[in-house]
């Protein structure tokens, strides 16, 4: 009975030395292995992440992939940052999924790591998670994005401000009528140039999507000295606050002679 038991034990304990090799040659081929292919992978997105940067089409591009990513059903919020645009697009992976490679990604840029320095440096800061805090923290990212949004609502306010000293004004065709879209503060013209002179042809549709790359385009040109910016928008909107309250009295007096005229009238 012992001796069966014994062979019966052995047996057992040699199962558990081949699951134990199949585990390491597992863990080797699949998940190292596996690691090093991601880390390999978020290195070409980092590569092209820099190169999208770099192109004088920028604006345009990361646009482009918001559409696509529209398109296909993909949601992303508007303050999306231009890399994890990228990361979802190419991924297509789960919120958390993609913000873990994103904040990755954006550490080594700020710490100025080379694309393809990224998979040791993962390796070296003890993986994906831990890669996200080093070198730079969520503060630094998140001034970044403070900045950003500044110079859009700054952008905005000047539009805003310059609607009550226009550079030129004219009556909307009737063909205008019913293209408006209540989401939408501002509405879209196309002209054509001739001869000094801005033709309208059209009138754009507004959507969303359309209003903040528009937005996004002017801030990085109007918004290019931050302190010019600033000090000019304030200014302008001081202007305008007060044309504002001049065009209000206007409207109640106005009220008031029609409210004494309806009187005599009685």
């Amino acid at each position: 009975m012992k001796k069966n038991e014994l062979v019966v034990n052995k047996s057992l304990i040699s199962q558990a030395e081949v699951l134990a090799i199949e585990h390491d040659l597992f863990n080797d081929q699949y998940i190292v292995t596996g690691r090093r292919k991601l880390y390999e992978l978020l290195s070409k997105i980092m590569e092209l992440a820099q190169q999208f940067e770099a192109s004088p089409d920028k604006e345009d591009l990361f646009f482009n992939l918001r559409y696509r990513l529209k398109e296909a059903n993909i949601k992303v919020q508007e303050n999306t940052s231009d890399v994890a645009l990228l990361v979802k697009y190419i991924t297509r992976a789960d919120r958390k999924t993609a913000h873990v490679y994103t904040r990755a990604i954006e550490t080594a840029m700020a710490c100025h790591f080379k694309a393809a320095e990224l998979p040791q440096a993962i390796i070296e800061a003890g993986g994906l998670e831990k890669m996200r805090l080093a070198g730079v923290d969520d503060e630094k990212v998140d001034e970044k994005q403070q900045l950003e949004d500044e110079r859009l609502e700054l952008t905005r306010t000047y539009l805003q401000s310059r609607g009550y000293f226009p550079f030129a004004k004219f009556a909307a065709p009737n063909q205008f009528d019913g293209i408006n879209n209540d989401n939408c503060e501002f509405e879209y013209v196309v002209c054509t140039v001739s001869n000094g002179h801005y033709n309208v042809v059209c009138k754009l549709p507004a959507e969303v999507e359309l209003e903040n790359y528009a937005l996004k385009k002017l801030s990085a040109y109007l918004c290019k000295d931050m302190d010019t910016a600033r000090e000019g928008v304030a200014k302008m909107r001081i202007k305008a606050n007060e044309e504002r309250e001049k065009l209000n009295q206007g409207s109640r007096a106005v009220e008031q002679i029609e409210l004494v005229n309806e009187a005599t009238v009685i």
